[in-house]
């Protein structure tokens, strides 16, 4: 009939590349939210919280597996992050940064080395840390992690 409004699927159709991009933001946010709250990257797996996530999005999000996580989304973001810091570290806009060294051990008694940087405006970043567990922790063994850190 003529003034009948007919309804279409344009507005509930999402392009090929929009779910991409959404699909990359939700897994950015997922990620933040596990690692800053300390959480494991195993309760992904479980049926409720991929149930909140499914019904959160309408099952437009497909929840990333926490092997998914473990051995892609962490790594590419440390990565990134990494990639970041170095850059800031070398521009121009840094004085000078003191590279610090660490040491300390885990409630299991197994020890490790941390590496950081702090610039002349007083910003730290952690830049690597190494497990020494059954490892002599001699000043060669620090000159050695500390310089694999810094090439």
């Amino acid at each position: 009939t003529k003034g009948a409004k007919q309804t279409t699927l344009d507005s509930k159709v999402i392009t090929a590349g929009a779910r991409t991009a959404q699909q990359a933001e939700l897994d950015a946010a997922v990620l933040l939210f596990l690692c800053t709250a300390g959480i494991p990257p195993t309760v992904v797996d479980g049926q409720e919280w991929r149930r909140l996530l499914v019904l959160a999005t309408k099952s437009k999000y497909r929840p990333p597996s926490s092997d998914t996580l473990v051995d892609s989304l962490i790594p590419s973001e440390a990565a990134c992050i990494n990639q970041q810091v170095l850059k800031l570290l070398t521009s121009d806009s840094i004085n000078y940064a003191t590279i610090g060294f660490d040491g300390g051990a885990t409630a299991g008694w197994d020890s490790f080395a941390t590496v950081h940087a702090t610039t002349s405006d007083q910003c730290a970043f952690f830049l690597d840390g190494k497990s020494t567990t059954n490892i002599k922790h001699t000043g060669e063994c620090c000159a050695e992690i500390i310089k694999t850190v810094i090439i």
